[in-house]
């Protein structure tokens, strides 16, 4: 029985509002996404950083909010295990949960794990982008640089394909409409994602063309349920 790795990738937004988590936050972000769109001068980073960090913390306290991110990614987890289990059940599967903005980060789990393993990276984004994927592979690009030891493969997982996506959050719709007895042209549905640039200072892959296709196709299966679909950023 060979054993494999998979490791689960986020962003890692903190659970709490924090200030120093929200700050630490903050500062990777600039440091490892905005500032390689945008030529943010080296000075400014510190005061973006700490506006941000405080901005959130006051706005989280103020709503009492927590984010459900950290235990829905580690549901996630354990699902998959579960999957790989039950489809593979000849290797032995070891599922971790890395971020990319927070501790512990992709590098850190990559780095403990045994050199003679393979490793899956999985991205848990519906968008390849320069500012999903592409992170995870920059991060391995850099990483192999410099001598590691490492004699198994490591691979950063490409996303799901999009009509495999369309169907599953389709189909997870109709079960919460289904469920509470809702729906009909009286109601309409908004299909929410992150923003992304329109217009990026530099040519790159901002994931627009691919989250659109995956709204318009969820929206296609969907039009009989609903008056008005639309998807938000």
């Amino acid at each position: 029985m060979k054993t494999r790795h998979v490791i689960l990738l986020t962003y890692g937004e903190p659970p709490t509002s924090s200030f120093l988590a929200q700050l630490h936050y903050s500062w990777r972000i600039l440091l490892g996404l905005t500032r390689a769109v945008a030529p943010i001068p080296a000075a400014v980073l510190p005061v973006i950083a700490l506006s941000r960090a405080r901005f959130r913390r006051q706005l989280w306290s103020r709503e009492r909010y927590g984010s459900p991110l950290e235990s829905i990614t580690r549901n996630q987890a354990e699902g998959l295990r579960q999957a790989l289990v039950a489809q593979a059940p000849g290797d032995m599967w070891c599922i971790h949960v890395a971020y990319e903005f927070r501790d512990p980060l992709l590098l850190t789990v990559l780095e403990s794990l045994p050199a003679d393993e393979v490793v899956d990276i999985v991205p848990m984004y519906a968008a390849d982008s320069a500012f999903t994927h592409e992170i995870a592979r920059q991060t391995l690009r850099d990483w192999k640089r410099f001598p590691h030891g490492r004699a198994a493969p490591v691979r950063v997982v490409a996303p799901l394909e999009e009509e495999a996506l369309v169907d599953a959050s389709a189909r997870f719709v109709e079960r919460h409409l289904d469920a509470q007895g809702v729906g009909g042209r009286e109601w309409a549905l908004v299909l929410a994602a992150h923003g992304t640039l329109l217009a990026p200072p530099r040519p790159m892959e901002t994931g627009r063309a691919a989250t659109e296709r995956i709204c318009t196709g969820i929206a296609r299966r969907l039009e009989d349920r609903f008056g008005m679909i639309a998807n938000g950023w």
